[in-house]
């Protein structure tokens, strides 16, 4: 535990003599870097569509969880009485706030995406719809079907539940996909970490071996490894989210797309700690990759 504390210092503080171990400049740094930036990018990408997701999904679920909607299916002869007979059970039944007839122009407009503008509601024979309101306790429903039933057989309640329920299923699966991604992420960047570290070390033997010679330890050989890399993972990852956050605020201001894709709230604080995170991913990496690694040359 001493020598990881050790490690983190000299990470902070930084060590000259430490730092000429590993060189400043290569295709390793580059790499080490590229991949972090697209790692971080990636990763920020799949958490603001996993909280988009969440957002609109417990929106719709909202709307829908106060409310009913009674279809009145009945003979052309037949529609008004059980209408009013339907309003004067739901007006005179608990935990009902309000209840309305859905006009020919309501329902005209919830039909547009598939049937078009202009829609002559005369020429289709559309049950009545009652949309209705709850109060957060709701009506009894065993009761409320019972008493329409026996008063206007042709109202039929929907509840709304299989709107709902496909909605909520969307959204965890969204957050599932993008736990999913992020896991990749990390798994991604351990690898090209421990890839880098190999490169370095072996890059370096002739460095190595005289450090050793000269009475230098492992752990000190480590500390430059690791205070090289996780500097470049930072930078890296600050670049990455950097560029998702730009591309998901202009994303959010264009008009073209109706949901914004992007955090709210304290969602900003799960992107803004990916960055660290990133970091203590190459820390931990580099740290084993290169005391195993150091191992094996003996």
């Amino acid at each position: 535990m001493t020598a990881l504390w050790k490690d983190i210092w000299s990470l902070v503080r930084g060590n000259a003599q430490a730092g000429r171990v590993v060189p400043p400049r290569g295709i390793s740094a580059w790499l080490i870097v590229f991949t972090a930036g697209v790692m971080t990018f990636l990763g920020v990408i799949a958490l603001a569509f996993s909280f988009t997701a969440t957002r609109v999904s417990e929106g719709w679920a909202a709307e829908l969880a106060n409310s009913l909607t009674i279809r009145v299916s009945a003979p052309a002869n037949q529609v008004k009485a059980q209408t009013d007979a339907t309003l004067n059970v739901l007006r005179t039944t608990p935990g009902i706030t309000s209840a309305r007839i859905v006009g020919n122009d309501e329902q005209a407009s919830l039909l547009e995406p598939w049937l078009g503008t202009g829609i002559d509601m005369e020429r289709f024979a559309l049950p009545m719809l009652i949309a209705v309101e709850e109060t957060n306790d709701g009506p009894d429903r065993a009761g409320l079907e019972l008493r329409l039933k026996a008063e206007a057989p042709g109202a039929e309640i929907d509840d709304h539940g299989r709107w709902r329920k496909p909605m909520i299923q969307a959204a965890d699966r969204v957050r599932n996909l993008g736990g999913f991604v992020l896991v990749l992420v990390g798994m991604a960047l351990v690898a090209v970490v421990i890839l880098a570290v190999q490169a370095a070390v072996v890059s370096n033997t002739a460095n190595i071996e005289t450090l050793r010679l000269m009475g230098a330890r492992d752990t000190f050989i480590v500390r430059a490894f690791v205070r090289r890399i996780t500097l470049r993972a930072l930078l890296g990852g600050l670049i990455g989210a950097a560029i998702a956050l730009i591309l998901l605020f202009f994303q959010a201001s264009d008009e073209a797309f109706s949901v914004a894709l992007g955090f709210s709230g304290r969602e900003w604080i799960s992107a803004a700690l990916l960055v660290p995170v990133v970091g203590i991913i190459a820390f931990i990496a580099t740290r084993i990759a290169a005391f195993v690694i150091l191992r094996r040359l003996g």
